[in-house]
């Protein structure tokens, strides 16, 4: 009798490790927030400043303390003039998210000062290893103060007046009267000019008005010319600034910028 060998497939099973998922560190965005920019408005109050909180999160829970380390890059802003902020957080055991807060110095933005921080999280030896995925964020941050009206009211410093009436320096005061601030210039029977502040964007207009006479017959009006950069007040530092063009029934005179600062 001819047997037919006949060969069978051996399934051999490996032991392989089992998968262990990679500790990955990343910050929780909030959804609204575009490009990983965020905008934080450094307050006066309470000093030295405003605090800014940064939520981040890790991939796994562990029953013992991860630490979860930063760089933080500005190419103006320095660690101690303009901001504070730790190098690593720790997060808890049994946790999966802390917090990264910023402390912005009021004291370190003059008028007009922006800088932005960029905030990358890093995978050195013993810390939580990043996977690339949100690790980065971009904080601008500048100074920001509410807005009184009745602030504007008392004695004011020229810082210009290309109208030439005041000179710089000169001592003038204004008035408040709810939203609208009023100030005087050197002229003839003159009334206030009414400086209106739109609370919401901070930006100054003045509706056409007559303002009075530099001679015994020729009346002086004015109105700020709109969308002007120059329209506009400034809560910390207590400046109001309008453009205003100046008419009279003789013609056009043009458009020439106020601003002052309060004392």
């Amino acid at each position: 009798m001819l047997s037919i060998a006949s060969c069978k497939k051996n399934n051999v099973v490996l032991d392989q490790a089992p998968l262990i998922p990679l500790e990955a560190a990343r910050f929780l965005m909030v959804p609204t927030v575009a490009n990983n920019y965020y905008n934080f408005n450094i307050g006066q109050t309470p000093a030295p400043g405003s605090v800014f909180n940064l939520p981040i999160g890790v991939t796994t829970v562990s029953n013992v303390d991860r630490k979860v380390k930063f760089t933080i890059t500005s190419l103006r802003a320095v660690s101690g003039v303009q901001y504070t902020a730790p190098t690593e957080v720790t997060i808890k055991a049994g946790k999966a998210t802390d917090t990264l807060r910023i402390q912005g110095l009021f004291a370190g933005y003059p008028t007009g000062r922006k800088d932005t921080l960029k905030i990358k999280i890093t995978s050195e030896a013993g810390f939580v290893n990043k996977n690339g995925y949100q690790d980065s964020v971009m904080v601008v941050m500048q100074k920001f103060c509410p807005l009184n009206v009745a602030d504007f009211a008392g004695d004011f410093k020229v810082l210009v007046d290309q109208w030439a009436d005041y000179s710089v320096g000169e001592i003038i005061p204004l008035t408040v009267s709810g939203d609208t601030v009023m100030f005087k210039y050197f002229a003839n029977a003159a009334v206030p000019i009414k400086i209106l502040i739109n609370k919401t964007t901070n930006v100054t207009s003045v509706a056409k008005q007559v303002y009075g006479r530099y001679g015994p017959t020729e009346v002086f009006s004015c109105a700020s010319v709109a969308g002007s950069a120059e329209n506009f007040v400034n809560a910390c530092d207590k400046i109001i600034s309008v453009n205003l063009n100046h008419t009279s029934p003789l013609g056009n005179y043009g458009n020439y910028v106020i601003r002052l600062q309060k004392l």
